[in-house]
């Protein structure tokens, strides 16, 4: 694989703090509604309904399940039942917990760390887990021939090695604390399968110790999971079978649960929402979220090379308008990148609202005082695709056209090889973590600034030596770092958050007990039970 195509695969996924949510007492049962799907579908589906196995829609198709290279958000919540970290992370609260791991790390020194794996873990095929799978899994990241795009969270690892059969010493080439955090980015495999089959089909098919066993995936069909009894970690799966569908069609989710098709259903629309929220047996939640709009500009093409180009068109967006017409309020207007709630989150020297007169004058500083004329891909999503009308008519009254494109994953073809111009998209970097080293370094680290955004100069280099100081650095120091950060990013702005989405969630409460909504793409039902 090479760089690019991590960095490609890194994209095709990605496409606090207040808290609304309506819990409802247990109703009669939704309205019928037709949905469409294939009779295998249906069938599938209505035999599920007489036994153990929960059903729940993603709105996104899946890739590769090779945990050292799925970034699709799909992908990560299949690999979230299936694989296991060493440090897992809630998606409903953000904590860290444990997962292979017996304990935390034990601290050796500043730089050595030993963590010993839980007595009894077996693999899927009923191998012990071993420390030498460990050593295995993070050298399938750590490895540069292997182009993990998940390398850059951990590249402070010096070395990892096997103490005893279920003993890892971690080496860092330096102190941090943020060793614990990381250990959520590498999903411990079999060492043994994976050498036997290969990586490709492995991906196809992967073997983790999670609290379900893989049975089979179609892509934009299905993909279905069975409890593995033999898992003794903490997180056990309670019902016997999960039938994940594939329903990219947004109506389709919403038609499929009411009609209790479905159980648990992913993203439902912001309009949705409140009707689903007056159903008879379904409850829905809006969770406070990092999912994100954003604005990207193409750094090499003239018109945006220089950074007032690019503050003018963020002073002329109206993010009040988008935020109530757009998003329908479901949201925070993004005034720094990093969102509210967040223990990093600081407000920058430059604070965008809607300031026309800025916005002209700032353009006509840097030359183009008649104006632009310029296309602007955008990622095929409905309140994206709201939010760019709004721009588009925003940029208008500053003498600014733009062209609309609007695609799926194909948009990023002229990203990568830099013909693009501006691109507004989704993302949600909180798939990978919390810590605001991984949220900033996602954006503003070197692969996104060299590969999708063009963006050179001492000011890329200053943000360089920024994340890497505050990777380093505790407490106050750490603190003011990222804020550095975040000033340093919202006033160049080759990439910046517009808002930040909550997450949408809807279940039948009549058929499912125990299910929790997360705050991030995709899907977790391991502590959700079907109700008889």
């Amino acid at each position: 694989m090479s760089n690019e195509s991590s960095a490609r695969d890194a994209v095709e996924s990605i496409i606090g703090i207040e808290h609304w949510s309506r819990r409802k007492v247990l109703g009669t049962g939704g309205a019928a509604a037709a949905v469409t799907m294939t009779s295998s579908m249906f069938g599938s589906m209505a035999r599920a309904q007489g036994n153990d196995t929960l059903v729940a829609a993603f709105s996104r198709d899946f890739a590769t399940f090779d945990p050292a290279a799925a970034t699709t958000a799909t992908s990560i919540a299949v690999n979230t039942h299936v694989l296991e970290p060493l440090m897992e992370i809630s998606f409903v609260d953000r904590s860290i917990g444990l997962g292979l791991a017996a304990a935390k790390p034990e601290m050796i020194d500043d730089v050595t760390y030993r963590v010993s794996i839980r007595d009894g873990a077996t693999f899927h095929n009923g191998a012990p887990v071993t420390s030498e799978d460990v050593v295995f899994s993070y050298d399938l990241v750590l490895n540069p021939e292997n182009n993990s795009f998940f390398s850059q969270f951990v590249d402070f690892i010096d070395s990892v090695a096997a103490v005893d059969d279920s003993t890892v010493e971690f080496k860092l080439k330096h102190p941090t604390g943020g060793f614990v955090d990381r250990l959520i980015v590498v999903k411990i495999v079999p060492k043994a399968v994976m050498e036997e089959i290969g990586r490709e089909a492995y991906g196809l098919a992967p073997v983790g110790s999670g609290p379900f066993t893989f049975v089979e995936a179609r892509n934009n069909d299905r993909i279905e999971l069975a409890r593995y009894d033999a898992y003794n970690g903490p997180n056990p799966g309670n019902v016997a079978n999960i039938s994940f569908r594939i329903q990219v069609d947004g109506p389709s989710r919403v038609s499929a649960l009411r009609a209790g098709q479905v159980h648990v259903s992913e993203d439902p629309s912001d309009r949705d929402l409140p009707v689903l929220a007056e159903v008879d047996g379904i409850d829905v939640a809006s969770e406070p979220s990092f999912t994100m709009q954003f604005l990207m500009f193409n750094c090499k093409n003239p018109m945006f090379t220089d950074k007032r180009v690019r503050q003018a068109l963020h002073w002329a967006i109206d993010r009040e308008k988008i935020l109530n017409g757009a998003l329908l309020g479901n949201a925070k207007i993004a005034d720094s990148y990093l969102p509210e709630g967040h223990k990093h989150r600081a407000l920058p020297e430059t604070v965008y609202s809607l300031d026309l007169d800025k916005a002209r004058t700032l353009l006509a500083e840097a030359g183009f005082g008649d104006g632009l004329k310029f296309t602007m891909q955008v990622f095929e999503s409905t309140w994206v695709e709201t939010t760019a009308a709004i721009i588009q008519q925003d940029w208008k009254k500053i003498g600014v056209e733009i062209n609309l494109l609007v695609g799926g994953e194909s948009i990023y073809d002229n990203v990568f090889d830099g013909s693009y111009e501006a691109q507004l998209a989704l993302a949600d970097q909180s798939l990978f973590g919390y810590d605001a080293g991984t949220l900033l370094g996602w954006h503003y680290g070197r692969l996104w600034a060299e590969q999708l955004y063009y963006w050179t100069g001492p000011e890329r280099d200053r943000m360089d030596e920024l994340l890497a100081a505050a990777f380093q650095a505790s407490g106050d120091e750490q603190a003011q770092l990222y804020a550095e950060v975040q000033t340093l990013a919202n006033n160049e702005v080759p990439i910046a958050a517009l808002h930040h989405r909550n997450t949408n969630t809807a279940w039948r409460s009549d058929a499912v007990a125990g299910f929790q909504p997360i705050r991030t793409l995709g899907l977790d039902v391991r502590s959700a039970s079907r109700i008889a």
